[in-house]
């Protein structure tokens, strides 16, 4: 019979990384970013939601890119291409959360707001893995 702590801890490890961790953050303080960006564009000049939030988006994608190049991941090279990695993973999680949303919400009627939050771990874990081994990978 195998020692369930060689299967537990190397999870317990990962869930505890420095990288994930910063990462969270990260990202947390993107969202952020994102809806403030919105909320201010929308609401106090005005400028069509679709718009507003194509903005707040990119500014947001910028930000955490940014943030995580220099302090979670700590790559200073080829910085354009690991930009379009970035937002192209951005697109990845996008769509798995529309997946998600149309599968669980329009196909079998659970409420959306269930299903988008549901939904973000995996679009989490998504990202994370991505940008780890592809966005940031190190030469």
């Amino acid at each position: 019979m195998s020692n369930p702590n060689q299967f537990v801890l190397p999870v317990v490890n990962i869930i505890l990384s420095r990288t994930l961790v910063l990462y969270f953050f990260i990202g947390a303080s993107a969202s952020l970013v994102d809806v403030v960006g919105f909320f201010t564009l929308f609401n106090l000049y005005g400028i069509p939601a679709v718009v507003a939030t194509a903005v707040s988006v990119s500014l947001a994608t910028v930000y955490s890119f940014v943030l995580n190049a220099k302090f979670n991941f700590k790559v200073n090279d080829r910085i354009g291409m690991r930009l379009v990695l970035f937002s192209l993973v951005s697109g990845a999680g996008l769509l798995l959360s529309a997946l998600a949303l149309y599968v669980a919400h329009d196909l079998y009627g659970i409420d959306g707001n269930i299903v988008k939050i549901a939904s973000l771990p995996a679009v989490f874990a998504l990202q994370f893995l991505l940008n780890k081994h592809i966005s940031f990978k190190s030469n």
